[in-house]
């Protein structure tokens, strides 16, 4: 496998593949959320456990990406995880 020093472009690559998939995962998934918490009527009840379910979605959301753009081809290279023992 032949290396090559990481640019910014490269590094900008990898950066967009996890941000806009994460940021349209978490809309979607608030956007469910928030229509069925209104339709159900129990905003109120179920208020204070909204916040940690988010961020708890959020980082599973980003780990699963992080853990997707890792051995994917981009347009100038191809990200691999390799172990040197």
């Amino acid at each position: 496998m032949q290396e090559k020093n990481v640019s910014m472009e490269d590094a900008f690559q990898v950066w967009w593949f996890i941000f806009w998939r994460t940021f349209l995962t978490i809309i979607g998934i608030s956007i469910v959320l928030t229509l069925l918490l209104t339709i159900t009527g129990s905003k109120e009840s179920v208020g204070t456990f909204v916040n940690p379910l988010a961020l708890l979605i959020s980082i599973v959301t980003q780990v699963f990406y992080t853990k997707s753009a890792i051995n994917r081809r981009y347009k100038k290279f191809r990200l691999s995880a390799t172990e040197n023992i």
